[in-house]
């Protein structure tokens, strides 16, 4: 088991090793403050926001790896306890960076070590439009 904490300190991200892939995917489950997300399959890349409100992470669909489905751009609002997918992507997922406005990262389509396409989520238009759901 490998624990995450949030840059602030108050929130803490637990990964559960359930199986790797040949591609140097890894496959968890994630349990957050001491609470499993149930059903549901992640990869152990993330990025924080400067304030430990949202987090960034990669979530595979069915318990499948890139390449078999699509995988997610999974966005956490920790403060209201909710995840909402961002976008689907077939293949790697880069994570670059927050700003005040935006989720900027990079789709990768042969390998996670190459140079990929950048793409950006507004953040205002997943929090006033996105399909919510609790944690």
């Amino acid at each position: 088991m490998s624990i995450e904490l949030s840059p602030c300190k108050n929130y803490q991200l637990a990964f559960e090793y359930l199986d790797g892939r040949r591609s140097g995917v890894s496959l968890n489950t994630l349990t957050f403050n001491n609470k499993k997300i149930e059903n549901r399959f992640f990869e152990h890349k993330l990025l924080w926001d400067d304030q430990s409100r949202f987090l960034a992470i990669e979530e595979f669909q069915d318990g499948k790896t890139p390449f078999s489905t699509p995988s997610l751009v999974t966005l956490i609002d920790l403060k209201k306890q909710r995840s909402c997918s961002v976008a689907k992507v077939a293949g790697y997922i880069h994570f670059v960076k927050f700003d005040n406005l935006y989720l900027y990262f990079e789709k990768r389509t042969h390998s996670p070590f190459t140079e990929g396409y950048l793409h950006h989520v507004r953040l205002a238009e997943v929090l006033e439009k996105g399909e919510w759901i609790s944690l």
